[in-house]
């Protein structure tokens, strides 16, 4: 699909509804007003298109900008790219668009990886941050956050939560929970933190949206050695991150052994016939 058709597409699925919803969570200048099935389903029917995507990006179109991150390529997307997508977000929803292929990006060990993101949750920009934070707690959804790095998250979390900006701390909150219900060694440790920090406060404006309790959420959350243990990650996101992560893996070289092995063993099978 070419840029011009792309963006007909988008053009079509729009909602004068899903705008005036997407207003009240902070977009601003040029929308379609797509939901979120209408995104994913232009997606699928486009599929991989890393040049595309950077097309739609350019366009400076909110609903466009979405789409390309759902079509970018995490093998081929790098940390320049999301340093510039970084910088030209200005709400939560494409930031945390931006963030998901770059987490992708990261479990993969491609352009993008986990010092990024620590860079980026260190920026004092609200914007860059809360895309690294979000990055942060989806690698750990996916298991590629070392316990190190976790650790050393849960640490800044625990110090610097309460003084972040607004939608840093949700994101940070995040991250909080994602770490205690996917690395089942530090699930105490964030526990600890979650109970220390408290009520965390975000300002969500007229959307109905809300920062979830922490420390309840890790409760009720399964631990990563469960999860780990079924070959699952603790969460729906988690799981469906991984596994296109891992359909990126096997694309960039990774995996890809089993799968030609069977073909030849097949072929022999035949020729021994």
């Amino acid at each position: 699909m070419d840029l011009a058709t792309a963006l007909k597409e988008l053009e079509r699925r729009g909602d004068a509804g899903i705008r005036k919803d997407l207003a009240r969570h902070g977009v601003k200048g040029k929308t379609f007003g797509l939901s979120a099935a209408n995104l994913n389903a232009l997606a699928k029917k486009i599929g991989k298109d890393h040049a595309l995507a950077l097309e739609l990006w350019k366009t400076g179109n909110h609903d466009a900008r979405v789409l390309a991150t759902r079509i970018a390529d995490p093998v081929q997307i790098n940390a320049a790219t999301v340093d510039r997508w970084a910088r030209e977000a200005d709400n939560h929803v494409i930031t945390e668009a931006v963030a998901e292929i770059a987490a992708k990006a990261a479990a993969i060990g491609a352009g993008v990886k986990v010092a990024d993101a620590k860079r980026w949750s260190d920026s004092p920009d609200e914007w860059i941050s809360t895309l690294g934070w979000n990055m942060l707690g989806l690698i750990s959804d996916m298991g590629k956050l070392a316990e190190r790095d976790a650790m050393a998250a849960l640490d800044r979390i625990e110090r610097g939560i309460q003084t972040a900006k607004n939608r840093t701390r949700h994101a940070m909150n995040h991250a909080l929970i994602r770490i205690g219900n996917g690395l089942g060694a530090l699930r105490e440790r964030a526990l600890v933190a979650a109970e220390k920090i408290g009520k965390v406060e975000v300002d969500h404006g007229k959307t109905g949206g809300a920062t979830p309790d922490a420390a309840d959420a890790i409760r009720k959350g399964k631990t990563g050695a469960a999860g780990k243990a079924a070959g699952k990650p603790a969460t729906k996101a988690g799981a469906a991150a991984r596994k296109e992560a891992t359909k990126a893996g096997a694309s960039n070289g990774k995996g890809s052994t089993a799968k030609a092995a069977k073909p030849a063993a097949r072929r022999k099978t035949a020729a021994a016939r």
